[in-house]
């Protein structure tokens, strides 16, 4: 068993060619990204053995989700006075997760999240991780009158 600061840990030799590592208290900084297996053979005129690349992502929980009304942030539960029958564009953003959370638009139980579209970019606040940006571009109408408009934010990261 090898081992290196305590951090990584694999077996050197394994009986059944398995050349898994465990990674102790995986943090974004370090150990998130592209990792490879490779074995030099003894001899060194020999190649090395090289297993395909795997994406290991070390899941950070992103920040809660907020409504903006163009650069305005929307207090949660508040009241959000705007004209039936025209249409309005609100943006939910979330930072700072990893993977990117995926953001759904709900008036009440209603899932609404088809009339928006969203993108990811990298954070610029914090290395590896992610700001997810969900556009609605709605209608809203009498009916909604008094009714909840929240996002939510679904994530890796989140208990269950």
């Amino acid at each position: 068993m090898g081992r290196i600061d305590t951090k990584y840990e694999f077996y050197r030799e394994p009986p059944d060619g398995d050349c898994s590592i465990r990674i102790r208290n995986a943090k974004i900084e370090e150990d998130d990204g592209m990792w490879q297996c490779q074995v030099t053979q003894i001899a060194l005129t020999e190649p090395t053995l090289t297993a395909p690349e795997v994406k290991f992502t070390v899941r950070e929980p992103p920040m809660p989700p907020r409504i903006e009304d163009n650069t305005n942030v929307l207090p949660p539960g508040e009241p959000y006075p705007t004209q039936a029958g025209k249409p309005k564009r609100l943006h939910c953003i979330s930072r700072k997760g990893n993977p990117p959370a995926k953001l759904k638009w709900f008036i009440e139980d209603t899932d609404i999240t088809t009339m928006s579209n969203q993108t990811n970019a990298t954070d610029v606040d914090k290395a590896k991780t992610w700001q997810a940006v969900s556009v609605l571009d709605y209608v809203f109408q009498k009916d909604h009158n008094g009714k909840l408009l929240k996002c939510v934010a679904i994530h890796a990261a989140y208990e269950t």
